[in-house]
């Protein structure tokens, strides 16, 4: 029935309660106006007699006994009603407190077991719902935590066995230079040698080629990568190359945090001694040839200008072909003689002050045959002012001018202009040769000063050349203190400068 269900709340208990002393106070409050009205009753009507008054003292003691009785049934009734209620409440609020604390503890499998209808019940019910619920999300995070653990165990291990099957050197370090992880290249690179690896360590292991420390904050601070070709670590040479691990930085920071860096190490010992052996043996090899192939040009030229009369034309082509190719043969062989010097280092200016208009002017005049071979008009534009003097190897920097020449007569069609002129800017004297030839294409400017470098395609039919050329030029011309660059455009011609310090 509804009014039973509803007297199943905890607030109909305690309404209850209020009430029924409430009405047993009024029944008893009724009693005494009616008891008492009969008194009243009693007392008006006259004469006193004994019986009335025997009545009224019967009266008093009923009335003694009434109040008594409905006083008493109050208390006890009261004091049910209390313990009743207080019994109820601290039963259900100590079950309900011991499932949070269960709940609290971790247990989400524990239910609050409360057979009550009560507000207490509703409580109960309503924590076990939510705790089932919160017991269902936390088996599926559980269970996407536990298959995403596997997949980084899993991404891991391939990263580790990536990093390990690395012939590179590889460390990763924290932001504070602190060694996370590193792979068996490393102790290979390091050699014998039972110290923990540190960066401390590591830094002083390479002695004083490189700061490693520096290199390290540089990098992680402009957030670029730090490429060292070559430094001296113990006794070997290696190569360097440091580069920040960045994340994306959290909202409302722009652009990227740094979280360490990666150092990875590449021992060039053996390509460095390999270098040198195959240096070693073109330099002999060039040295070797340099004497029989000039005796050869010379012997050519005796026997061209003694027998020339008696030759017909054919003969005469072929000895002036033969010429050709050993002029290219013995311009290859002191390329490679000159490149040998420049790798290994032992490439020597001896530098004597040069009045550098005249020493162009005489330059020129050396090409000037060559030129007019191939119909080309060659023209040293005599600067307005004097030029400086500049202090250069008369020798070497004559071999960087003449390589530029011979490409533009080269590269230069039929008919075309060369010019070749100086100025000054600050404490440098800039040389400039301007052609008008078939001009280089813009990706393959950056690459022309690089050794055996050849220009691909359409623009290299015909033309036979070993690439050494402009790589012999620019080492000449840094050995100088200077600088060489070009510019060009496809079909333009092209303009190569150079920069050589004045002598003051």
């Amino acid at each position: 029935m509804p009014i039973l269900k509803s007297l199943n709340s905890f607030r109909a208990k305690l309404i209850v309660g209020l009430i029924v002393p409430v009405i047993i106070i009024f029944g008893f409050d009724f009693y005494i106006f009616t008891q008492g009205r009969q008194l009243e009753a009693l007392l008006r009507t006259a004469p006193i007699t004994q019986d009335k008054i025997l009545t009224l003292e019967k009266g008093m003691q009923n009335f003694s006994h009434v109040s008594f009785f409905f006083l008493s049934l109050v208390i006890i009734f009261n004091l049910g009603i209390v313990i009743a209620l207080v019994v109820i409440l601290t039963f259900s609020l100590r079950t309900i407190l011991s499932g949070i604390k269960k709940i609290e503890e971790g247990d989400l499998s524990f239910r609050i077991v409360l057979n009550s209808q009560d507000e207490f019940g509703t409580i109960a019910q309503f924590l076990n719902t939510a705790t089932a619920k919160v017991e269902v999300i936390q088996k599926s995070i559980e269970q996407k935590v536990e298959q995403r653990t596997e997949q980084l165990m899993q991404e891991q291990a391939r990263f580790k066995a990536s990093v390990d099957s690395l012939s590179l050197g590889f460390i990763m370090t924290d932001d504070q230079d602190k060694v996370v992880t590193f792979n068996p290249a490393v102790e290979k690179i390091r050699g014998p040698d039972n110290r923990e690896l540190t960066i401390h360590q590591l830094a002083q292991e390479f002695r004083e080629s490189l700061d490693l420390h520096q290199l390290l904050h540089k990098s992680r601070y402009e957030k670029k990568i730090i490429n060292i070709n070559e430094a001296s670590y113990k006794d070997k040479a290696v190569r360097l190359l440091i580069a920040p691990i960045l994340i994306h930085a959290e909202k409302g920071v722009v652009g990227e945090e740094v979280i360490g860096s990666v150092v990875l190490l590449e021992d060039k010992t053996e390509e460095k001694q390999l270098e040198k052996m195959k240096l070693d043996f073109v330099a002999m090899a060039a040295h070797e040839l340099r004497t029989p192939i000039t005796a050869i040009k010379g012997y050519l030229f005796v026997f061209i200008r003694d027998y020339k009369t008696i030759l017909n034309t054919e003969q005469t082509n072929i000895l002036d072909k033969i010429s050709i190719a050993t002029t290219r043969l013995i311009l290859l062989v002191e390329n490679l003689l000159n490149v040998a010097m420049i790798e290994k280092g032992t490439l020597r200016i001896k530098p004597e002050v040069v009045d550098w208009t005249e020493y162009i002017r005489g330059i020129i005049s050396e090409m000037s045959d060559k030129a007019k071979q191939k119909q080309l008009n060659l023209i040293f534009t005599v600067p307005k002012v004097n030029l400086p003097k500049v202090l250069v190897d008369k020798t070497r920097i004559g071999e960087a001018l003449t390589n530029l020449l011979f490409n533009a007569v080269t590269y230069t069609p039929a008919k075309g202009r060369i010019t070749v002129w100086a100025e000054i800017k600050g404490r440098e004297v800039i040389t400039h040769v301007v052609d008008t030839g078939i001009g280089i294409p813009k990706e393959a400017l950056p690459k022309l000063f690089t050794k055996f470098f050849r220009v691909s395609g359409s623009l290299e039919v015909g033309i036979k050349g070993t690439g050494l050329g402009l790589y012999i030029a620019k080492s000449i011309v840094e050995a100088h203190r200077g600088r060489i660059w070009a510019e060009s455009e496809v079909g333009k011609g092209s303009i190569f400068s150079f920069s050589l310090p004045t002598s003051g």
